[in-house]
């Protein structure tokens, strides 16, 4: 089977966390750019590019996020607070231990235009259907013959070639939760799009094709994106920081919060494991 090229000027969409969205604007993509969950519980990537997709990468933004979180949550003041969340959303700024640092971060997406035409290989997670034994490395010549075959059912992919941070247009998050309306849960926006991180939990944990997923999303919301949108420069990422739902403290704590239960909810209800 042949190779892939992707032309010049397609979209594609790579999934992180606001502080790594902001390093990689400043200095590029290092190699191998992965989530860190997937980091630590798997062996190292078998090849150094830029993974992405147009489900896909919803799980990778949202599975590196809950890795920057995992220490917050293992403080055992943040577990009571967790599981008193929302009542307790008005006693927040009081609840919160002054000593516990709130993680400076948000799941996005960065949305990239391929500068110019780009070989791509396939994702190793998806080669024959994700049914390749984990315990062996892909050659180079099975990534590069599936590739086709896994952009086509599942549109995800690996670029391999040098990715110019320009190329990233625009910078995609989740409606955040407002401190005063906390406790009357999340909005309809909110929801929404932690669905879209759900659909990209299906894909990855039940294997599930994401065109039929994406469709779905589509006809509910009116979009195949997270609601929230800044372009990718360093003033959109000045914007989220310094927006008034987040620059606080207690306002990130907020959104960790709300962001995290409405996540676990999705996925308790396809059943998708889920790992916090």
């Amino acid at each position: 089977m042949n190779g892939l090229i992707l032309p010049k000027g397609t979209e594609v969409k790579h999934g992180t966390t606001l502080p790594r969205a902001e390093t990689i604007l400043q200095h590029g993509f290092s190699h191998g750019d992965r989530d860190e969950l997937r980091a630590r519980n798997e062996r190292a990537p078998e090849q150094q590019g830029l993974y992405f997709g147009d489900l896909a990468c919803y799980f990778g933004a949202y599975t590196a996020y809950s890795a920057e979180l995992v220490p917050f949550w293992q403080r055992p003041e943040m577990q009571e607070i967790y599981w008193g969340f929302p009542a307790n959303a008005k006693a927040l700024n009081k609840l919160l231990p002054a000593a516990i640092p709130i993680p400076d971060t948000l799941p996005v997406v960065l949305v990239l235009e391929l500068g110019e035409d780009c070989v791509v290989y396939a994702d190793e997670d998806y080669v024959f259907g994700g049914q390749y034994p984990a315990y062996k490395i892909i050659p180079d010549d099975v990534l590069f013959s599936e590739a086709r075959t896994t952009w086509e059912k599942w549109k995800v992919g690996c670029i391999r070639h040098p990715i110019d941070p320009a190329w990233v247009k625009r910078i995609e998050y989740p409606m955040l939760t407002r401190l005063a309306t906390a406790h009357r849960g999340v909005s309809e926006k909110t929801w929404s799009d932690c669905q879209l991180f759900g659909g990209g939990l299906m894909q990855s944990a039940l294997k599930k094709e994401p065109a039929p997923l994406l469709e779905m999303f589509e006809a509910k919301s009116g979009r195949r994106s997270l609601s929230q949108s800044v372009p990718a420069t360093q003033r959109g990422i000045q914007e989220i920081k310094m927006s008034n739902r987040y620059a606080l403290p207690e306002a990130k704590a907020i959104n960790h919060l709300s962001l995290t239960q409405t996540v676990e909810k999705v996925a308790q209800h396809y059943r998708i494991p889920l790992h916090r």
